[in-house]
């Protein structure tokens, strides 16, 4: 089984949500909406991020395997590495998740200790930053 394939099932819907509240300038939090058939779609995001937030440690640990596969300077990392970016993209959507669930402006986003814990062992380790992507989304080879 690859890597890819053991992803957290709902790391999309993750990235979905944080990309509609992320840049949408809050209008997600702000504004209700109601479709045509009735449907309230800011309590259906919140009652979503709400059943999320207990599979933030599966998807902080999807979101941190995927960051080891398409950044070389992760890839190349230790285990110590790893564990600094899983707790870090926990921490991340636990938080992002919670302000969703909340119904609170991305503007109430702070800086989790273990996302700081993370920035200062990537520069620890003396990797530059910002750490970039392989292209086009390749995987790092293993070494």
């Amino acid at each position: 089984m690859t890597s890819n394939n053991r992803r957290p099932k709902y790391l999309k819907i993750v990235v979905i949500v944080l990309a509609l509240l992320l840049a949408s300038g809050n209008v997600l939090l702000t504004s209700r909406g109601t479709s045509a058939q009735g449907i309230d779609h800011l309590e259906v995001v919140q009652d979503l991020a709400a059943d999320l937030i207990g599979e933030a440690g599966a998807l902080g640990r999807g979101m941190a395997e995927h960051l080891h596969e398409i950044v070389p300077e992760l890839a190349a990392g230790d285990r110590e590495l790893f564990e600094e970016t899983r707790a870090s993209c926990e921490a991340n959507i636990a938080q992002v998740l919670r302000l969703i669930k909340r119904g609170k402006p991305a503007t109430d986003l702070v800086l989790p200790p273990e996302a700081a814990a993370f920035v200062h062992g990537v520069v620890r380790r003396g990797y530059p930053l910002p750490l970039q992507p392989c292209p086009s989304g390749e995987t790092v080879p293993r070494r």
